[in-house]
């Protein structure tokens, strides 16, 4: 039996008329479409045809919404199981957000040409913040953490205009004196 043949006997068998069908094929897309689906209106047609050849089948259906809203969110659960299974290419193993739409490698070529701009000393700062105990930084620095973090914030800003504005790179920005 083909897709239209089935078609016509399940919609005659539920007796739905076209603009029912319609509601509910909408209806069907929205459920796709909110749960993040990449293709809702193919997933709400794979539904109907599986609920209606089941339907022609001689399946006893007390509660049709019900019914065609559970097909579909088994449909979805399939969906996901299929692609939780693919594997990713290496470049988007590492899921993290996109920086002015750059790759991880781009992203990475322009942290170190920011960094490459900075003052030796804010590099070193900035390198032993992120990678480092920030408490035992302040005390080496005789600060207190939180005038190291605003230290740090200041360098970061000053970074980040920067980027924004790529012809302004005269210096960081800050000033001279040294926090104590």
């Amino acid at each position: 039996m083909n897709t239209a043949t089935c078609l016509a006997g399940a919609l005659a068998a539920a007796h739905f008329d076209e603009a029912e069908f319609g509601c509910l094929f909408v209806r069907l897309g929205m459920f796709f479409r909110l749960r993040g689906c990449h293709d809702p209106e193919d997933r709400a047609a794979q539904t109907l045809l599986r609920a209606m050849g089941r339907l022609v089948g001689g399946a006893r259906v007390e509660n049709l919404d019900a019914y065609l809203f559970g097909v579909a969110a088994n449909i979805l659960r399939e969906e996901r199981r299929v692609r939780r299974n693919e594997t990713l290419p290496a470049e988007l193993a590492g899921a993290e957000a996109s920086f002015l739409g750059l790759n991880a490698r781009e992203q990475a070529v322009l942290v170190d040409q920011c960094l490459s701009r900075l003052r030796r000393g804010d590099r070193v700062l900035l390198r032993a913040y992120f990678f480092g105990d920030r408490r035992g930084l302040a005390w080496e620095r005789s600060c207190s953490p939180n005038a190291l973090r605003i230290r740090v914030f200041r360098i970061l800003d000053a970074a980040r205009k920067r980027i924004v504005n790529p012809g302004d790179w005269s210096g960081n920005g800050l000033p001279v004196r040294h926090i104590q």
